[in-house]
């Protein structure tokens, strides 16, 4: 027994206020005596009948984390529970006009439509929790089709039942509200169970507490419009407005945690995004100066060399490889070598239109991939060696940089470093980056092995050297 009561209800202290709210209208209507209450009576009536209405209602809109079938087979209950208290509410008015028959079967059609009112809901409970625990599937028009069923069955059954009222107490109340009380006992503690389904079974459980302690007063009723009676309709009211607001509380957690998981997956997707620019950056780019790296330099190269099918412009490769570059790695360190190469990359690109590509090729070589440049050759050559010129004036210039170091101070250096740059002009989409690649890395030799601080061309079909 406190393996079924423990952990506490999630919503123990919505319970505890419908319980004391309850338990005020009780004290509220002990001491009313013999009053008639026929008008609190269509009130309760009709209210209970829109609660459960807008409980259907309100588990339909419910999308997220219940199951489908499940959110169906409880819309149909409640529906069909408002349907049952609407036409027993709507039979208690006084009618007239086209609808004074209603009024002169009145007396018959309200105590007969009191049972389904009664019995339908907890019935449709058992059958929905008899679905789940066996993991059972029903198409929700069979469902509502056998709701519906039941709810004629409860109709034709109910003109059977006793309309006397014997020793104080309604005769239909003993064929019916001990079975309905028994009914409750076996529901709550099986819908207590199955709350880890849903947070809804957790609530159904509690109102079906409030249903219970609202049938014992039933029990003792008797007249339809006595306290009693209004001591059980008004537990029902209780009950359908605490599992309104359970279901509340149920949507608004849920929309939280929506909002929360949401948050989160959106955080995770700006790291992620930044994780994936990382690691974009660390295989496309070189981590020391930004420049492109080979990988990046080949799609490049290989992106130019195919829009030559439909281009007839020509396009040029620089092939840039820095002069005294040894002598100041061995004379100062790596750490003096990676300033001057920064500074060369940032030179380099200074001298480049926008559209051109600048790459790191390795070590103290740079390559540079200019695009559309004109129809001749000669042109273009000449084009590319205007560039290839200023680059090489650019990196002629000294530089002058400080080296930090640890406890010693500061040291100053300047230091001049030529380069030898090699160029290839081509326009056939047929080429391998490849060939490009050594067609002018051979005339960067060729200008290395002239001498230096020089800039050699070569062309697609022959190894050509003209000075620039």
């Amino acid at each position: 027994m406190l393996k079924i009561l423990l952990p506490l209800p999630k919503y123990l202290n919505i319970f505890l206020w419908s319980l004391a709210l309850y338990a005020l209208i009780v004290f509220s209507l002990w001491g009313t005596g013999e009053e008639k209450f026929k008008d609190l009576h269509l009130g309760l009536d009709t209210g209970n009948a829109i609660l459960s209405l807008l409980l259907a209602v309100f588990l339909l809109g419910e999308r997220h984390t219940m199951q489908p079938n499940l959110r169906s087979y409880l819309v149909i209950g409640f529906g069909f529970s408002a349907g049952t208290e609407l036409l027993h509410a709507l039979i208690g008015i006084e009618w007239s006009g086209w609808f004074v028959w209603i009024e002169n079967y009145a007396g018959v059609l309200r105590p007969a439509t009191w049972p389904s009112s009664t019995y339908l809901l907890p019935l449709a409970m058992v059958w929905i929790y008899w679905l789940e625990g066996r993991n059972a599937t029903l198409f929700p028009s069979l469902f509502a089709m056998g709701v519906a069923l039941l709810m004629l069955v409860l109709l034709v059954l109910s003109f059977r039942l006793p309309r006397y009222v014997d020793t104080g107490v309604l005769g239909i109340q003993r064929p019916t509200q001990l079975p309905l009380l028994l009914l409750w006992a076996g529901i709550i503690p099986a819908y207590w169970r199955q709350r880890h389904a849903h947070r809804i079974f957790e609530g159904m459980a509690l109102m079906g507490v409030l249903l219970f302690l609202s049938d014992v007063c039933m029990l003792y009723s008797t007249s339809p419009h006595e306290k009693f009676a209004m001591m059980a309709h008004a537990g029902k009211l209780v009950a359908y407005v605490m599992l309104h607001v359970i279901q509340m509380r149920i949507a608004a957690e849920d929309g939280q945690a929506r909002d929360e998981a949401e948050r989160a997956l959106h955080k995770e997707k700006e790291r992620l995004s930044l994780a994936l620019l990382e690691i974009n950056k660390l295989a496309l780019y070189d981590t020391l100066t930004n420049l492109a790296n080979r990988r990046l330099l080949n799609d490049r190269l290989g992106q130019i060399l195919a829009s030559r099918k439909r281009a007839c412009r020509y396009a040029a490769l620089i092939f840039i490889d820095l002069d005294n570059f040894k002598p100041l790695n061995d004379a100062h360190g790596h750490a003096a070598g990676d300033v001057l190469l920064v500074a060369a990359a940032r030179r380099i690109s200074g001298c480049l239109r926008d559209t051109d590509t600048v790459a790191r090729f390795g070590g103290d070589e740079f390559v540079v991939v200019l695009g559309d440049l004109d129809t001749d050759k000669v042109t273009s050559i000449r084009q590319a060696g205007m560039i290839a010129e200023k680059i090489r004036l650019s990196l002629a210039e000294p530089y002058q940089f400080t080296i930090k170091h640890e406890g010693s101070g500061d040291t100053v250096i300047v230091h001049h470093c030529t380069s030898s740059i090699g160029v290839a002009v081509f326009n056939n989409h047929q080429l391998d980056p490849d060939d490009v690649l050594k067609w002018a890395d051979a005339a960067m030799y060729q200008a290395k092995e002239a001498g230096r601080n020089l800039i050699r061309v070569c062309g697609s079909e022959r190894l050509t050297v003209p000075n620039v």
